[in-house]
């Protein structure tokens, strides 16, 4: 078998590249574990332009916004299903800075677009507003399950996608390619999430995993909407919701724990008085990085070799993005970002 472009992972950033390659004219397979402990399987899938800390929009927001709407709107018309959810967020105020910087900034460009107007908090008793609230704009989730399930299912009908665990050492890189168990390609590229850590070609970059885990709940007494406080919410309908999630650094394993499901049970009765029963618990593993910034780009040693990984809770708003920046790089040489260019860590690779 010969194809353009061989992709190790089938999570939110290796669906996105591979749908854009494909689109692009390119031939594309796919090989994926389908790990129960992916955290795109598990993904809240919310997208949001704002910091709310420190009242800021995300790296790269209002791009990544426009992006991310025609393109999860034109996979839904492609695979004919329905995944994503273009909604305003509930927020609650976590300080009186906050509330005071929002009034302050959301007439003022950009933010005037994102920012919106603050809510009375008699509309929603069952929260507690203490520093009042308000509305963010441009927000949403994209149900991550159905997102990935559906490219899965496209790649299939073209002959795109393998479930097979990938074993380095039956990779051979060539001098204008790789094989691998009877598999050309001029490149490989590798989205692979947290297992990015074991990768013998990569493992110079400084990968910061964290573990996530989240509760379904089932909260009659709250409209169906995207809160966030001190946690997240996410409604899935019929009075049930995703809230979370933790943070467990350098933690690889999908088992749920009582502390984590302790922590998220505790920061949701700080922001609601509505009585809820927990309907399931998950956990997913994020491919975080230190510098908070993705892994995108050719291997300095072997070009043959590409990486698009690290976006941690951003793979949702950030993939559609990059993939495309990527695509025109693989294709064009055209330039990276270089915030997120791999080239930044070159000296990692040199010391080992």
């Amino acid at each position: 078998m010969v194809k353009d472009f061989l992709i190790i992972g089938q999570g939110i950033a290796g669906s996105a590249l591979a749908y854009k390659l494909i689109k692009a004219g390119k031939s594309v397979l796919v090989i994926d574990s389908e790990p129960p402990s992916s955290s795109s399987r598990v993904a809240a899938g919310l997208y949001n332009p704002v910091v709310f800390k420190r009242i800021t929009l995300g790296w790269r927001a209002i791009e990544a916004i426009n992006e991310l709407t025609n393109f999860y709107r034109e996979v839904e018309k492609e695979t004919n299903t329905l995944f994503f959810h273009p909604q305003q967020m509930f927020r609650i105020h976590g300080s009186e800075g906050e509330s005071i910087s929002w009034e302050q900034m959301k007439s003022q460009k950009p933010f005037d677009e994102f920012l919106g107007d603050t809510e009375l908090t008699s509309k929603r008793p069952y929260f507690y507003q203490l520093f009042g609230s308000a509305l963010v704009n441009n927000a949403g989730n994209v149900n991550a399950k159905v997102y990935v399930e559906s490219i899965k299912n496209w790649l299939l009908q073209k002959d795109a996608y393998k479930i097979a665990a990938f074993d380095y050492a039956a990779l051979t890189l060539k001098k204008e390619g790789i094989s691998w168990n009877g598999i050309e390609a001029e490149k490989i590229i590798f989205c692979e999430g947290y297992k990015a850590e074991g990768n013998p070609f990569f493992n110079y970059l400084p990968f910061n995993t964290a573990k996530g885990e989240e509760l379904i709940i089932e909260c009659k007494d709250i409209a169906q909407e995207l809160f966030n406080g001190s946690i997240y919410g996410v409604p899935m309908g019929n009075g049930i919701f995703k809230i979370g999630s933790t943070f467990a650094w350098n933690q690889v394993d999908e088992f749920t724990t009582k502390a984590a499901r302790e922590e998220i049970e505790g920061k949701f009765k700080k922001i609601s008085n509505a009585s809820y029963k927990i309907l399931a618990q998950n956990a997913g593993i994020r491919p975080a990085v230190k510098d908070r910034r993705p892994f995108v780009g050719l291997h300095p040693q072997h070009k043959q070799l590409g990486i698009f990984n690290g976006m941690g809770t951003k793979g949702i708003s950030l993939s559609p993005l990059l993939a495309n920046e990527f695509v025109a790089h693989l294709i064009d040489n055209s330039p990276l970002n270089e915030e997120c260019n791999i080239k930044r860590y070159e000296k990692n690779l040199i010391v080992l």
